[in-house]
């Protein structure tokens, strides 16, 4: 071997070196209670607060450390079996690691979140997408303390530029206008907004620091009378 070829292997073997030690393995974050919302009927209003689209989903986290991809439910539970049409894009995200919050959803064919159609496709392994709006923990670092609109701007950073469609999507949000973003998600038939407050830590728990705000209210109507039905269970009609 010539002298040239040595210090090129050499040099090689160096590089590879200095990749493995700059890249440190971090382990796999563990799940975290997820932050909830409050139901209200009332759109708060003030440059503290963004909104962004309530999807008709699966709520989930996916913790991620290198290739390395556990998906929890809102319960803990591990469906990343069920949920394996979503990795890919997971797995190639970081060679650090990472704990998402976000939600798994189906899109129809008029671009709006079905949760029967979600259903239907993680029996039958079709496409989903996993809308991510939360970053809770980055190369060991726990984020959750930090403003919530701050952690929104590393999130879209660490997923970078994404096609429509993408299996992995960065869900976006606007400060304030929310009466504006509500009539918009009503009008295009969609599930409604969720309203957060800009500087909220994740607390893993229902603060009233974030709210949902849903297009389809409930009802209440006095019945004025019923017939029984024939089979002797139930009612036949109001």
């Amino acid at each position: 071997m010539s002298p040239v070829d040595g210090t090129l292997s050499i040099g090689k073997r160096r590089t590879r070196r200095r990749d493995s030690e700059s890249v440190p393995a971090y382990p796999l974050p563990g799940f975290r209670p997820f932050q909830l919302c409050t139901l209200t009927d009332h759109i708060p209003v003030g440059g503290d607060w963004l909104f962004e689209m309530k999807f008709d989903g699966y709520r989930a986290q996916a913790a991620i450390s290198g290739s390395n991809v556990v998906v929890y439910t809102r319960n803990g539970h591990d469906w990343t079996r069920q949920f394996k049409v979503i990795l890919p894009p997971l797995q190639r995200l970081t060679k650090g690691s990472v704990l998402i919050d976000g939600e798994i959803v189906s899109i129809d064919s008029q671009g709006r979140t079905n949760f029967s159609m979600l259903k239907t496709g993680i029996a039958a392994g079709l496409p989903l997408k996993f809308y991510a709006f939360d970053l809770l923990e980055l190369d060991g670092q726990d984020l959750s303390n930090q403003p919530l609109l701050e952690r929104k701007e590393r999130l879209e950073s660490l997923l970078g530029a994404r096609r429509p469609d993408d299996s992995l999507q960065f869900s976006s949000h606007i400060v304030d206008q929310g009466k504006m973003v509500f009539d918009a998600m009503c009008e295009g038939g969609h599930e409604g907004v969720i309203a957060k407050r800009a500087d909220s830590s994740y607390v893993g728990d229902r603060n009233g620091s974030w709210r949902k705000i849903k297009c389809t209210k409930r009802q209440e109507f006095v019945v004025g009378g019923y017939r029984p039905s024939d089979t002797g269970h139930g009612m036949a009609s109001l």
